[in-house]
């Protein structure tokens, strides 16, 4: 596989690049603030059935592990002791 560069100078224009085909998915979950172990589960079920399609990568929402308001989790002892186990 490889591709030609179009160019106006004569040696860009006889080098051949080789490129790596990479195929993305953009995975939307529902997460659960505070759901650490749910919402893994969320991510890996997501991750297979993306690679099931096809793709290399697969890309997630910002704190998709924790969810959005996880700063306010962390202030509460219970949280954390859930956590340990």
């Amino acid at each position: 596989m490889g591709t030609w560069i179009a160019s106006s100078n004569r040696y860009l224009a006889k080098r051949r690049v080789d490129c790596m085909e990479v195929r993305v998915a953009m995975a939307q979950i529902n997460v659960v603030t505070g759901d650490l172990k749910g919402n893994a589960l969320r991510i890996v079920k997501a991750m297979e059935r993306a690679r099931q399609e096809g793709a290399d990568i697969v890309v997630f929402p910002e704190r998709a592990l924790t969810g959005h308001c996880a700063g306010a989790l962390l202030e509460q002892r219970h949280f954390i002791e859930d956590q340990r186990r």
